[in-house]
């Protein structure tokens, strides 16, 4: 829903957001057609959710976080749809040895890239995986680092991820957490990660920047985004409106956001018509319930 919600703002600027949104985005419908969005695929995710579910689909079919099996699902995503895939995913899932190690073909694409490729792509599939043994830290950490590395391979990739599924295990077992936390966890992957948490403590969410056409994708402003979502807003659809408002990658930051809310304020919380009128609700509602029956 986040993913949906806020791609009405994907890649705009906060000025023609307040022209073209005055009043906010509230609803799907709400959103406006242009070169990016149209009103056939209003309520629709994008390749980020379509990652996510590729690993429910695969935590569901092998009870369990099997890496490899995620590799292959993956693989065929890209083969059947991969709607939005990007340049850099999608030179990697057509390697062929990508299947017979994925970790190592990762790795080497990053250390192509300079070792400087740090998107957050893995980001927003990521809370998925901390559902599943959502009692054990340390499992949920090692889960979470596979199946990050799968495709990014940058440490700040695996590192922001780790850091907003601790997050989701504390919230998901009902204990509380602190920014002394979530910084020692960031510096066990990298030390540039502190400063992003340090950005999702302070009151003013325009320091991040997050409409900033060359960073918008940076995994730590994702995580930044998230982290002051869930310090700064008290309801669901607020932690998904103030980021969305604020252009730049929106899906993906209200993706991330909105997973923590979830978690947060329960599925009481979120809107009806954000439920009904997304698309395949149906099937999400059904795969939710096959999640939820295997990990309680």
């Amino acid at each position: 829903m986040g993913d949906a919600l806020g791609f009405s703002t994907a890649y705009l600027s906060k000025s023609l957001i307040k022209r073209r949104y005055p009043k906010g985005v509230v609803k799907y419908s709400d959103i406006e057609a242009d070169g990016w969005r149209t009103k056939e695929n209003i309520g629709s995710w994008t390749n980020n959710s379509s990652l996510m579910l590729s690993v429910l689909d695969r935590l569901i079919e092998n009870e369990g976080v099997n890496y490899q099996d995620i590799a292959k699902r993956f693989v065929h995503w890209k083969n059947s749809t991969g709607k939005g895939i990007g340049e850099g995913t999608e030179q990697l899932l057509s390697s062929s040895t990508y299947l017979t190690d994925p970790f190592g073909e990762s790795k080497e694409l990053w250390k192509r890239s300079g070792r400087d490729s740090a998107t957050n792509t893995a980001l927003v599939r990521s809370p998925i995986v901390a559902t599943w043994d959502f009692q054990e830290w340390s499992l949920v950490e090692k889960n979470t680092e596979e199946v990050c590395k799968l495709t990014h391979y940058d440490p700040r990739c695996i590192g922001s991820c780790v850091v907003i599924n601790y997050i989701l295990y504390k919230l998901l077992n009902g204990e509380t957490f602190t920014k002394e936390e979530l910084i020692s966890i960031g510096d066990a992957y990298d030390d540039r990660i502190a400063a992003y948490i340090e950005l999702g403590y302070q009151p003013v969410l325009a320091k991040l920047k997050l409409e900033h056409e060359l960073t918008m994708s940076y995994t730590l402003k994702t995580m930044a985004a998230a982290i002051w979502s869930y310090n700064y807003t008290f309801s669901y659809s607020d932690a998904i409106h103030v980021l969305l408002m604020e252009g730049g990658y929106a899906n993906a930051n209200c993706a991330v956001a909105g997973a923590i809310a979830g978690v947060r304020y329960g599925v009481e919380a979120i809107p009806t018509h954000l439920v009904k009128e997304l698309e395949n609700n149906e099937f999400l509602i059904d795969q939710a319930k096959k999640l939820i029956k295997l990990i309680l």
